[in-house]
């Protein structure tokens, strides 16, 4: 495991609608909650259009820092989604801890011959060069599994939850799920989180 003080510069990216707001809206709860400061800054773009989505979440214990997480300096990078994980691999430091959906969603320029998606190969050879610490995760088909398709995000901080040791403990992550999850699907969610964290969907990588 990843050993990290209490401080955190996390890149969270996917696409729009995949919760990646969400995501690093609960990070910084359980930041909050475990009484430490925290600026998280969000990048919506064409999100709701299906388009990228990112957010920079900076936490320390003391000084509170600027809100966009310089290239090439970031701690950890959650990626809901295939390509956008290589996309905003820039923002990683050299050995940081890249956790990466394999879910997939094409976009039309791809579709239409305009562009190419990348390939298996094509990812391994440019993570590679940034860091050898990555995690590949089947969070959709967990996240199908517990029985909402759409908790990928929950499924994934499971997996940061085990995989690096963040400035807060796991029950006060599970406390912040409940607070930025509607009440409806808190449950589930935390089923999705839970799975994560056991290790469920995590593929062999570089």
């Amino acid at each position: 495991m990843i050993m990290a003080e209490k401080s955190l510069d996390m890149v969270v990216c996917g696409v729009g609608g995949q919760g990646t707001l969400v995501l690093s809206s609960v990070v910084a709860a359980a930041a909050v909650l475990a009484g430490l400061k925290v600026v998280a800054g969000e990048t919506h773009g064409q999100a709701q259009r299906g388009g990228t989505a990112s957010s920079h979440v900076r936490i320390r214990e003391k000084e509170e820092p600027a809100p966009l997480i310089p290239l090439g300096t970031a701690d950890v990078l959650l990626s809901l989604e295939f390509w956008e994980g290589m996309r905003y691999a820039k923002y990683l430091k050299k050995g940081g801890l890249a956790i990466v959906a394999t879910d997939k969603m094409i976009p039309v320029t791809a579709s239409a011959g305009l562009t190419k998606y990348p390939t298996p190969e094509d990812f391994r050879k440019y993570m590679g060069a940034i860091t050898d610490n990555v995690r590949l995760v089947d969070a959709g088909e967990v996240a199908r599994s517990v029985g909402e398709p759409r908790a990928t995000n929950s499924v994934l901080l499971g997996v940061l939850a085990r995989e690096f040791q963040l400035p807060f403990d796991v029950e006060t992550l599970k406390k912040a799920i409940s607070l930025y999850v509607p009440k409806k699907a808190v449950d589930v969610n935390l089923k999705a989180f839970e799975a994560g964290l056991s290790g469920q969907g995590e593929l062999k990588t570089l």
